[in-house]
């Protein structure tokens, strides 16, 4: 039985969705469990920190505020805002609503999980942060997963770009937000820990919400 490629399509994107989701959840949960139990992974967090704050330079923490302003709460704001207008525009309510939900949903994450953690911030990052925010996760971190993660989908979602240019808008998507997770690791505002766990959240909603679309795109074509 031959399955048409539509199909194979469909159920390729929920397969890899559904997996992100169970592979991300889990080192999500295992992040939250060491962190607040006080496990090894805190002290290998503090080793790091205090390794590469040893290690910095004034050039390197000036590239370093630069990149990290790409997943600040400013930059996914705008990214958020105009993806949402662009896609209205071009009359696909599902897709908009998919991007609306996962850019708010981010940050109420976000919000959610540093209040629960209640982890304080390593002792480098005062130099850079003058508000009293919390460590874990990286919002930066994860707000930039989400956010070039999603405009990635969305283009490929309304384009159809040849597989070239999808693979090569993956990979830049990728080193940017390896970058941004990088920069905040040198700037000395989060912990290693913290930055995996903003990727594993955000990996997280972000496939939940592309994946929705999917179904939901579906289930109207078939209505």
């Amino acid at each position: 039985m031959t399955i048409a490629p539509a199909k194979r399509y469909l159920c390729l994107h929920l397969a890899v969705g559904a997996l992100v989701i169970l592979l991300g959840s889990w080192l999500f949960g295992s992040l939250i469990d060491a962190v607040l139990d006080n496990a090894g992974v805190v002290a290998v967090d503090r080793a790091a920190a205090t390794w590469i704050h040893s290690r910095t330079s004034p050039p390197g923490l000036i590239t370093s505020e630069l990149v990290s302003l790409a997943g600040s709460p400013p930059a996914m704001i705008l990214l958020g805002v105009a993806g949402a207008i662009v896609l209205w525009r071009e009359h696909d309510r599902i897709l908009t609503t998919a991007w609306v939900v996962a850019f708010a949903g981010g940050g109420v994450v976000d919000w959610a999980v540093k209040t629960a953690v209640h982890r304080n911030r390593p002792p480098f990052a005062s130099a850079y942060l003058h508000a009293t925010t919390f460590s874990f996760p990286s919002g930066h971190s994860m707000g930039s997963l989400i956010g070039y993660g999603m405009t990635v989908f969305a283009i490929e979602s309304v384009t159809r770009p040849s597989p070239r240019v999808a693979w090569s808008l993956r990979l830049g998507a990728a080193v940017l937000v390896a970058a941004v997770g990088g920069s905040r690791l040198y700037l000395g505002v989060h912990y290693p820990s913290d930055v995996l766990g903003g990727y594993a959240a955000g990996a997280v909603w972000m496939s939940v919400c592309a994946s929705g679309s999917i179904l939901a795109k579906r289930r109207s074509s078939a209505g």
